[in-house]
C-alpha cells in the first residue's frame, strides 16, 4: 500500500489528467481492499456478536443463580439474627421476671414479718394484760383467803378463850 501511496504522489506532483485518473484508480483499489477486509471481518464480528450475546446469558444466568443464592444466604442471617434476638430477649425477660419475683417475694417476706410481729405483739400485750389481771384477781383472791382465814382463826381464839374462861367461872 505504501508503494501505491508513493505513486500516487509521484504521479500527483506531475499535473496532468492521468495523474488523476490514477489517484481516483488507486483509491478506488484501496477501497475495493477495505471492503474486502470488511466482508471478510464480517463473519467474525458476528461470530463475536453472537459470543458477547452467548457470554451475556450465561453471566446472566450465573449472577441470576448468585443472587438467589445471596438471598438464601441473607434469608438464613436474618432468621439466625430474628432467633439470636428471640432468644436474648427471652433471656432477658426471664431475668427481669426472676428479678422481679425475687423482689415480691423479699417484699411479701418483709411485709408478712412486720404483720406477724405487729400480730403477735399485740398477742403478747394482751396475754400480758390478761396475766396481770388475773393475777391481780388471784392475789385479791389470796388475800380474802388470809383475811378470812385470819378472821376465823380469831373468832376460834375468842371462843376457846371464852369457853375456858366461862368454865373456869
Amino acid at each position: 500500500m505504501n508503494a501505491s501511496l508513493n505513486d500516487a504522489l509521484d504521479a500527483a506532483s506531475k499535473p496532468s489528467v492521468s495523474a488523476r485518473e490514477a489517484l481516483i484508480a488507486e483509491l478506488i483499489g484501496d477501497l475495493g481492499e477495505v471492503l474486502g477486509d470488511a466482508q471478510t471481518l464480517l463473519p467474525t464480528m458476528n461470530a463475536s456478536r453472537q459470543a458477547l450475546v452467548e457470554a451475556h446469558q450465561q453471566l446472566s444466568k450465573q449472577l441470576s443463580a448468585h443472587v438467589i443464592a445471596f438471598d438464601a444466604q441473607l434469608d438464613a442471617m436474618f432468621e439466625r439474627a430474628r432467633l439470636d434476638t428471640a432468644k436474648m430477649i427471652a433471656a432477658n425477660a426471664h431475668a427481669v421476671v426472676k428479678r422481679s419475683v425475687e423482689d415480691l417475694s423479699q417484699a411479701m417476706r418483709g411485709a408478712a414479718e412486720a404483720l406477724f410481729n405487729e400480730q403477735v405483739s399485740v398477742s403478747i400485750q394482751r396475754l400480758a394484760e390478761a396475766s396481770q389481771r388475773l393475777a391481780e384477781q388471784q392475789s385479791s383472791a389470796r388475800e380474802r383467803w388470809v383475811i378470812l382465814l385470819s378472821m376465823m382463826g380469831t373468832a376460834f381464839m375468842a371462843g376457846i378463850c371464852l369457853a375456858l374462861w366461862l368454865w373456869g367461872h
